[in-house]
């Protein structure tokens, strides 16, 4: 992730909504990755990192929701982008949408390596019951876009991260969307508040 980690945080440590704990968990990489997360984080002690040994980005995942203490979880992935105003946004939307609601996701535009927009046609609606929805597609449409509850992760018993050793990855998210689905609501927050790489 060292092309792009940089921005990444950047992103993160800008939100609008200061109160975070920024878990970086390096799965195995073998460039400078660390180098610069601990540049941030020496300027910003809400930076945490982790190093483990290669397992796919399920696990990685994982070992940062458990590492985390807040009962709000949000994921994003070492090239792609929030704007400032994500994780305020998303907050709202998921206490205005009460205790039933395990996710609220946004809108996401795909953007190239130089961080320009390519493509923002994707504007799904799909909130409340969504399990069916799911079944025909991953609307929230990447792992970067959900803020999720720590009970919702519990019940959905996290990723799965055998899909790594099953050569299946690339799944985790949509699996586990559709097991938050089973037993929680959804909610979203209609703006382009990702950047997807």
């Amino acid at each position: 992730g060292a092309a792009t980690i940089d921005e990444t945080l950047r992103s993160v440590r800008s939100q609008t909504y200061r109160a975070l704990e920024i878990i970086v968990v390096d799965d195995g990489s073998r460039d400078n990755t660390a180098d610069i997360v601990n540049n941030h984080a020496a300027v910003d002690p809400r930076i945490r990192l982790i190093r483990v040994e290669n397992g796919g980005v399920a696990a990685a995942r994982n070992r940062g929701w458990q590492e985390a203490r807040s009962d709000l979880i949000a994921f994003v992935d070492a090239d792609d982008l929030w704007a400032p105003s994500k994780i305020a946004r998303q907050l709202e939307a998921i206490t205005a949408a009460g205790p039933q609601c395990g996710l609220v996701y946004c809108w996401h535009a795909k953007i190239d390596i130089h961080s320009h927009v390519t493509d923002n046609r994707e504007r799904p609606m799909r909130e409340g019951e969504v399990l069916d929805h799911l079944f025909r597609g991953n609307f929230v449409g990447n792992g970067s876009a959900a803020l999720v509850r720590r009970q919702a992760l519990i019940d959905a018993n996290g990723f799965e991260s055998g899909l790594w050793r099953a050569g299946a990855q690339g799944c985790e998210d949509i699996l586990f969307y559709a097991r938050v689905a089973e037993r929680h609501r959804f909610a979203v927050v209609p703006d382009f508040l990702v950047g997807y790489r």
